[in-house]
């Protein structure tokens, strides 16, 4: 049996709360689980409540002697997401399948559930639609050991899977974890930012999109242009004093206003609700873009394609490992690095990269499409990082900094060896870092900034002989009238 803790229960409420005004647009809504049989009851061992502003996962019901799998609209359910937490905390969640249940813990009374709400974007530079996620935790996974008997009965199912991972990405739920059971709520965004539109002869009609179904009044929409590296103009508008009209499809409304902008200026947008930012990006002139340094590497990598299969692509890092490197050098260098991609006769004892800040501080960077530690490759780059350091001492160069980087193409949650990594004060780079960073690119970046921060988080200052509102205190010394 699990319940909220009470310390837990204010984070479902303001989820609960801040999603309110927007269930009216949710008439798609989606929950999809993986669950296994035990005794004679379906435990859950993933799930995924999805509030959608677009598609959903297909409907389908799968069972196997060992797993099962489901995805079901709630308006089948006849449940509200609300209502559907608290079915499943009293262990009464009627499915198609079966009923559904968390996880008992042998011999262990009443539990509580974990509960984890990131309210604000954990990257504000991203052009990303910000969804709001719940993620509610509960109890030891059990089923680890099973996976084998997972894969078998799968494969033998009437309809086969070649595994868990794969049924997980058709029920579109979010990377399988195998230490505790959970469930995600996503709350899509209600309102966006039309990123398509163009600024054409000086003009620009800025749109904000809004699902049909909410209330727009606590809307907004900010934007501010930006011509030779100042803001020239700079607003919020309410929801009422933009034109709405009907958008493509039956989801979308659309508010529009037109501003006048200077020849070569970009514009960045806001789009908020109830005064929670929700996306942020920018419209620019085709062709025109504020960061040179992108416009320039765009003239021969159009749309940035061919960075964008090196950094992500799985088959194009395949038929060649140095393809992962080269777009890391092409990022690097639209964010604002000197790159020196140390190409030729590889050799054992260099890295894949060098970077440089203006100020000449140095990023040494091993990139890898695996484990970020196969082939003792955090060591080999400590090795590296080290004698770079050393040889800069010995020439008088001391005061630069040197800071290790390991770029993986893996996602964040398949990535081993992390604590050793950040024990180590190696900066690791995801998947999904890589994405914000590349994002990131439109507007120009500080490349020294962007090292001190990253410096920073793994090098963090000492704390302060005295912190504040501490003076020294005088000591009595023998033979002596100092203090300390």
């Amino acid at each position: 049996m699990y319940t909220l803790a009470e310390h837990e229960s204010p984070k479902f409420a303001e989820f609960l709360s801040l999603t309110k005004p927007w269930q009216g647009a949710y008439t798609d809504a989606t929950f999809s689980f993986i669950a296994v049989k035990d005794g004679g009851r379906l435990r859950l061992v993933q799930g995924h409540v999805i509030l959608p502003s677009n598609a959903v996962p297909q409907a389908l019901q799968l069972q196997t002697p060992s797993v099962c799998a489901c995805a079901v609209s709630l308006s089948t359910l006849g449940l509200d997401c609300e209502a559907l937490i608290h079915a499943l905390l009293r262990d009464e969640l009627e499915t198609p399948i079966g009923t559904l249940s968390l996880i008992e813990q042998e011999g262990v009374g009443p539990q509580d559930i974990s509960v984890y709400f990131p309210r604000y974007p954990d990257d504000f530079n991203s052009s990303r639609e910000h969804a709001l996620s719940l993620t509610l935790s509960c109890g030891r996974m059990p089923f680890g050991s099973r996976q084998a008997e997972f894969r078998n009965d799968l494969r033998t199912a009437q309809q086969p899977y070649d595994s868990i991972v794969e049924l997980a990405n058709e029920l579109w739920l979010k990377p399988l974890r195998w230490d505790t059971c959970t469930l995600d709520i996503s709350a899509h965004s209600p309102v966006a930012i039309d990123l398509t539109r163009e600024i054409i002869g000086g003009k620009v009609r800025l749109a904000l999109l809004a699902l049909r179904g909410i209330d727009v009044t606590p809307a907004r929409f900010g934007y501010r242009v930006v011509a030779t590296g100042s803001v020239v103009q700079r607003r919020t508008l309410a929801a009422t004093e933009l034109a709405w009209s009907a958008g493509a499809g039956e989801r979308i409304q659309v508010g529009e206003i037109d501003v006048c902008v200077p020849d070569g200026a970009i514009v960045q947008c806001f789009a908020s609700y109830d005064g929670l930012l929700l996306q942020q990006g920018f419209v620019v002139q085709p062709g025109i873009l504020p960061n040179v340094r992108r416009m320039t590497h765009e003239v021969f990598d159009p749309a940035l394609e061919n960075t964008k299969k090196c950094l992500f692509d799985a088959k194009t890092q395949k038929q060649d490992a140095r393809n992962l490197e080269a777009g890391v050098a092409n990022l690097l260098y639209m964010l604002g690095f000197a790159v020196d991609p140390l190409f030729g006769k590889p050799q054992s004892n260099n890295p894949d990269l060098i970077a440089t800040t203006p100020s000449g501080d140095v990023l040494v960077v091993e990139c890898t499409t695996a484990a970020i530690d196969i082939e003792g490759k955090l060591s080999k780059l400590l090795a590296r990082t080290a004698a770079l350091r050393e040889k800069l001492a010995e020439t008088g160069n001391s005061h630069i900094r040197c800071l290790p980087v390991t770029v993986t193409s893996l996602a964040e949650p398949a990535i081993t060896n992390m604590e050793e990594a950040v024990k180590a004060r190696i900066l690791v780079v995801s998947a999904e870092d890589l994405g914000r960073a590349l994002d990131s690119t439109m507007v120009p970046q500080n490349a020294d900034a962007l090292f001190n921060e990253k410096w920073h988080t793994l090098n963090p200052p000492p704390d302060p002989l005295f912190p504040d509102g501490i003076q020294p205190v005088s000591l009595p010394l023998s033979n002596s009238s100092s203090t300390i």
